[in-house]
């Protein structure tokens, strides 16, 4: 009889611990995730960049032809209009010049009294007129580099010669241009200009005309507002990226080129669906993003295309719907298929 009853107590024993095993087995394949209910709400996205302020306009400028200079009639920091003269060259490639005219001048003249009295041929006269047209050409250019005119309404910027020397002209090679080098450098400041590379993802997000905010380092409680005034047309192999150009109404010349500046620009509205960071899932590679959707308690990956990140929130553009029920804690610890238990 006790035999029996031992034999009864080994049984039960057996089974409840094989029970037991089994539940445990159950919990182990059930992955515990937090969830969140997919919602589309409004976004206001912002594009922000920070850059330096430029001239809207600059000019190096020098002589067409060497020369020594007599005289600079302006300082660095003076306000210069548009036709107002700042340098004068010496004239002695000038008075060369109206002389070698002067000639030539004289003999076109003799030539064509020469030519209708049948003294001379045609060909003569036309060799005549050549070097009568190449000496009036040589003395307006001589007129030109003995004189440099403001070409536009600005600032001088720089003043890189002294009287007294011999201008001569030198390229400087900066980013793969070449430059030449210039008596004077004058600068338009009444507007200036900030250029910046935004991401490719944004290329139809952005417009010429588009508003910008302009918030220099030096005046952090100040904001500038702008425009964009050019759009690139191309996007930069290397970086993804295309260039935008702001330009900012500067009518009392606060802002100076050089300047540090932060420039954001406020994309249009749209409803877009909107997740938490630890929702989104991505490979290595952070190319190919995606999420899990839960359907029937089990985790179903799904491939999702976002577009920006903001206060913890990735605005997700296109592979889900709303309502759609989505892991969040824990999903990046998910496979495809795997059941899951919902934990609040």
């Amino acid at each position: 009889m006790k035999f029996i009853f031992l034999y009864i107590f080994l049984l039960l024993f057996f089974f409840s611990c094989t029970s037991k095993d089994s539940n445990d087995v159950v919990q182990e394949e059930l992955k515990r995730i937090t969830v969140t209910v997919v919602e589309f709400k409004p976004m206001v996205s912002t594009i922000v960049f920070s850059q330096n302020i430029s001239a809207r306009r600059e000019a190096r400028l020098s002589p067409s032809t060497p020369g020594r200079i007599e005289r600079i009639l302006v300082q660095k920091g003076d306000s210069v209009d548009k036709g107002q003269l700042l340098v004068i060259l010496s004239g002695e490639m000038l008075t060369q010049a109206q002389a070698q005219y002067e000639a030539a001048k004289s003999d076109y003249i003799r030539a064509q009294n020469l030519y209708e009295n049948s003294a001379i041929s045609l060909q003569q006269l036309e060799r005549t007129e050549a070097v009568y047209i190449s000496a009036s050409a040589q003395r307006d250019m001589s007129a030109r580099a003995a004189y440099i005119y403001a070409p536009f309404k600005g600032i001088i910027a720089q003043i890189s010669c002294e009287e007294g020397e011999v201008f001569t002209f030198t390229p400087e090679i900066s980013l793969n241009r070449v430059k030449g080098g210039g008596i004077i450098t004058l600068s338009a400041i009444d507007s200036v200009k900030v250029a910046g590379n935004i991401s490719e993802r944004h290329y139809n997000d952005v417009f010429t005309g588009q508003e910008a905010q302009i918030i220099p380092d030096l005046f952090p409680d100040k904001v500038w507002t702008g425009y964009i005034s050019n759009k690139g047309s191309f996007i930069d192999e290397s970086s993804r990226t295309f260039e935008v150009q702001i330009l900012i109404d500067n009518p009392g010349l606060t802002l100076k080129p050089g300047m540090y500046a932060r420039v954001s620009i406020k994309l249009r509205d749209r409803i877009s669906a909107v997740i938490p960071e630890e929702a989104l899932v991505t490979e290595d590679t952070y190319e190919d993003y995606y999420v899990f959707v839960i359907q029937n308690g089990k985790a179903r990956r799904r491939p999702v295309v976002v577009a920006s990140i903001e206060n913890g929130l990735w605005e997700v553009l296109s592979g889900i719907n709303p309502g759609d029920t989505i892991a969040n804690r824990g999903a990046r610890t998910l496979q495809d298929g795997d059941k899951v238990q919902i934990i609040r």
